[in-house]
This record gives C-alpha cells, structure tokens and sequence, in this order.
C-alpha cells in the first residue's frame, strides 16, 4: 500500500472493543496478519501499544479510542464513549512515546491528585 510522504497511512482496521481494549484484541492482529508482518516494524509498534494497554486501569481502557499509525497501516481500537484518546505513532527507527490527544475526567482527575501528592510529599516528609 503506497502512502504519500507527510501524510498518515489510511486506517486498515477499526475495531470496537465491548468492555474495554485489551491486550488480547491487539496482539490477535499480529498473530493475523503471519510470520512475515510478526518481525516488521508495525508489528513492534503493536506490542509497545498492547504493553501499554497492559500497564493502564481497567477504568481507562473501558472509556478508550486508541489509534496506531504504523508504516503501512494503521488501527483504531475503542471501547465505551472514548473521552480518553491516545495515539502510537512510529518516527524513523523508533516507537514515540504514546500521545493524549484527549483525556477524560478520571483520568485528569487522578493526574491531578498524583501531582498535589508529591508536591505535598516533597514540602512535607512522609513516613
């Protein structure tokens, strides 16, 4: 599939989760696509996704529009009413660091807590 440069691949699947986004549901498109895909670049990109989505709440993934933009194809996978939208993309020979597009309430909120608490235990020492 060819793409033009600067521009992003076209979207080869969309898959909409019931529950939440999983692990499971990404590594499946790895395993899909056969041995050749399973050592390509695109397929790296789809574990770091599907690492991640192992390392976040369940109360994320339920609430979770994640889009991967690889070299040749990209994928949407959501669950629930997507106010938390986060995007992989591949630059060069690297993996970029998963970025927010869009977080919902939960999630700003327990980002916010985090913040005041270290801030509270670095002005006062605890434990």
């Amino acid at each position: 599939m060819g793409q033009e440069v600067g521009k992003l691949p076209t979207t080869d699947v969309v898959e909409y989760c019931p529950g939440k986004v999983t692990a499971d549901v990404i590594q499946r498109q790895i395993r899909n696509r056969g041995a050749a895909f399973a050592t390509s670049p695109d397929a790296d990109l789809l574990r770091a996704a599907s690492k991640w989505v192992s390392d976040q709440y369940s109360w994320v993934l339920e609430d979770l529009q994640l889009s991967i933009y690889g070299r040749t194809c990209s994928w949407v996978f959501s669950a629930g009413g997507r106010s938390n939208q986060v995007a992989f993309h591949a630059t060069s020979d690297k993996i970029d660091e998963p970025a927010w597009e869009r977080r919902g309430w939960r999630v700003k909120l327990y980002n916010g807590v985090k913040m005041v608490l270290k801030v509270v235990g670095t002005v006062l020492p605890l434990g």
